[in-house]
């Protein structure tokens, strides 16, 4: 689990945790292994890179309302 921004390294814990029980998630359209994920009241975009085994931590914020198309992501993460 890798935070692109040393900014959202606090927030790498949550995710991977969130990751390893499986999690409500969007996929992103336009980006194949890019994800739309809610944790609490924070929302996250991260990349999963399965062919080297990493999440990526790409951004955060406030959480918006998933819709009901959301699809349960649960990766195989690494440290």
């Amino acid at each position: 689990m890798v935070a692109v921004n040393a900014a959202l390294h606090h927030w790498v814990h949550a995710v991977h945790s969130a990751l390893s029980q499986g999690v409500r998630a969007i996929a992103d359209a336009h980006r194949r292994d890019f994800y739309e994920i809610e944790i609490g009241n924070r929302w996250f975009y991260i990349h999963v890179a399965e062919r080297i085994e990493r999440v990526f931590v790409i951004t955060a914020g406030n959480s918006p309302i998933l819709t009901p198309q959301t699809e349960i992501l649960s990766a195989a993460v690494a440290q």
